[in-house]
């Protein structure tokens, strides 16, 4: 991200699982540290009050706990009716135009993946207020090995400095797979899960 991010207003979705991080940030605690140094405002949504303290702690601005399309009425409200400059949506059919709903005009849609459905099917006609919807790709951010080798660089340097912490919520052994993959499912966690051999 570049300081074109200063003085935006983003929306991060707490506990999504995310398959890979294109810019390199995940959802959560990570966007966060890319947007808030840079004088951005983040409303983190969170499904229960549960995670509303990981949110807290992460940096974001203002919490909204919302499952579903719930939370428009709050982030506009938040935003005096101007919307955000963008969202990271994970949550798929459920969240998708509620997600479009809240962007101001020329608001960017980052749709990283269907955590609770698959995407719907847009027409062009629908998008309100001329926003952007951008699906991400990892190969396109990172296209070659001397990319990656320099992001990933870049990044266990921000972890080894302390300047993030890749939140790890919870350690499973190989043979807990199956509770690992129960709790994603439930929504209740935060942070990565690791399975360890």
């Amino acid at each position: 991200m570049d300081s074109k991010a200063s003085g935006c207003r983003v929306i991060v979705p707490f506990g999504e699982v995310c398959p890979y991080n294109p810019f390199p940030i995940n959802s959560g605690s990570r966007s966060i540290l890319t947007f808030t140094p840079r004088g951005g405002t983040v409303i983190g949504i969170v499904s229960g009050a549960q995670k509303a303290d990981t949110a807290r702690q992460a940096g974001a601005d203002h919490i909204v706990i919302s499952t579903g399309a719930a939370f428009v009425e709050p982030v506009l409200d938040l935003t005096d009716g101007e919307g955000v400059d963008v969202v990271f949506d994970g949550g798929g059919e459920t969240t998708f135009r509620a997600s479009m709903s809240v962007l101001r005009r020329h608001g960017l849609l980052l749709y990283y993946g269907a955590v609770l459905g698959a995407a719907p099917v847009v027409n062009m006609r629908e998008l309100p207020r001329s926003i952007k919807i951008s699906y991400p790709v990892f190969r396109d951010h990172i296209p070659t090995r001397e990319a990656l080798l320099r992001h990933s660089a870049d990044l266990f340097d921000l972890v080894r400095n302390k300047n993030l912490d890749p939140g790890i919520g919870h350690r499973y052994p190989l043979d807990a797979a199956a509770q690992a993959h129960r709790d994603i499912e439930s929504r209740a966690t935060t942070g990565k899960l690791l399975l360890l051999p």
